[in-house]
């Protein structure tokens, strides 16, 4: 099957963690394009600037600001987009970084922070949304890992152990989906 998809002409796409870094720049290089873009964060104030921004490219935009690892709200906002809509392309980049430093240095709520944004939130929230976009044409799911998924990162240890998770998640996701029509990859990008 030929699994090939063009991110470009997609109806709907979702992307996390919009209201800063990569999930910014995805958001407006998206919205020059003309997509109908759905964005999560955790800042409204930039979340909103990201929004007015990518209108003024000619986007539709629908923010949603919350944490993605509170699983109440995520399922009530997935539920509302599902019932309005569809989901054509999730971006799953949503991610939190820690300090460099030895594993003891860190306290267990950083890791628990750090693990579950990086992987428990990106894993419950494809799982939400996969039954709706696994029978379409040109959907895909594209999660941005990092180099730190694919090299371990010195002093990075729950990060690159939460990186790690996500390649694996995006590996097993895109064999176990291979014989449908969505398309699942991933992004390593460094620096």
């Amino acid at each position: 099957m030929d699994k090939s998809v063009i991110i470009t002409n997609m109806r709907t796409v979702l992307v996390t963690g919009a209201s800063d870094g990569i999930g910014k720049a995805i958001a407006l290089a998206l919205s020059k394009q003309k997509e109908n873009l759905i964005l999560f964060g955790r800042s409204e104030e930039k979340l909103q600037a990201v929004k007015a921004a990518a209108e003024n490219n000619g986007a539709a935009v629908t923010t949603y600001t919350f944490d993605l690892t509170d699983n109440e709200r995520r399922q009530a906002v997935i539920d509302e987009i599902l019932f309005n809509g569809q989901v054509d392309v999730l971006i799953n980049n949503a991610g939190l970084w820690h300090k460099v430093g030895d594993i003891t240095a860190l306290d267990e709520a950083k890791i628990t922070e750090v693990i579950n944004t990086n992987l428990t939130a990106q894993i419950l929230l494809t799982r939400q949304l996969l039954d709706s976009m696994r029978s379409r044409e040109n959907t895909a799911i594209i999660n941005i890992v990092s180099k730190s998924g694919l090299v371990p990162q010195l002093g990075q240890t729950a990060y690159t152990a939460s990186k790690y998770g996500l390649k694996g998640f995006t590996d097993v996701l895109r064999d176990d989906t291979e014989d449908e029509p969505i398309r699942v990859g991933a992004v390593y990008q460094s620096g």
